[in-house]
């Protein structure tokens, strides 16, 4: 049994025909300014306070973004994506054969974030208390993110404050969401960097 946590760090390829049509709606749902984009906030504390900074980066839902037929498209690949990471990571444990696999209930709607230059993301985890209204009920376990644009230049995707992960348009990257699998984005220099965001519990 392997009990190193970067081997729970799975990395998965999302198919090149459903990555450019995600590109080409994100890349027109910007040019023409869709309303619904708005800039990146978090709460902190005990006292739930929410914040928000001038390097923060843009974000929009998944829906707002791209319309129904394709939205629906990229939520069947997120499930797709969660399901293969359950079978291989319950395979490793030698849990696949029990009641005491990993499983999930459900996962949020795919968040689009937009990282323009000097936009970035703080050193963080993924325990996200928004996600729960009073009928979903739960914890994030797993946090899918994949990228669909490189920056020209920054906007390397590192955990634990050291490993910087060398993706390319197109990695999805499945992960605990909890704090032992702390992450940031490192500043954009030049250009700029789309990712996409869900998170099951």
């Amino acid at each position: 049994m392997n009990y190193n946590i970067k081997d729970y760090v799975s990395l998965y390829k999302m198919d090149e025909a459903l990555l450019k049509k995600i590109t080409s709606g994100i890349l027109k749902s910007k040019k023409e300014n869709n309303k619904s984009w708005g800039k990146h906030s978090y709460t902190i504390g005990d006292t739930l306070e929410t914040l928000h900074y001038d390097w923060e980066f843009d974000v929009c839902d998944l829906f707002s973004t791209l319309g129904k037929e394709l939205s629906e498209e990229m939520m069947g690949f997120v499930w797709e994506t969660l399901r293969k990471y359950c079978t291989e990571t319950n395979n490793k444990l030698g849990l696949e054969n029990i009641n005491m696999g990993l499983s999930w209930n459900g996962f949020s709607t795919p968040r689009i974030n937009w990282y323009d230059k000097k936009t970035k993301m703080n050193e963080h985890f993924d325990h996200i208390s928004s996600l729960f209204d009073g009928e979903r009920k739960g914890i994030p376990i797993f946090t899918v993110l994949g990228l669909v644009k490189n920056a020209k230049k920054g906007g390397e995707f590192c955990m634990w404050g050291e490993k910087f992960l060398d993706l390319v348009a197109g990695d999805v990257l499945v992960f605990p969401s909890n704090f032992m699998y702390r992450h940031r984005v490192n500043e954009i220099t030049e250009g700029e960097r789309i990712s996409f965001v869900s998170w099951a519990w």
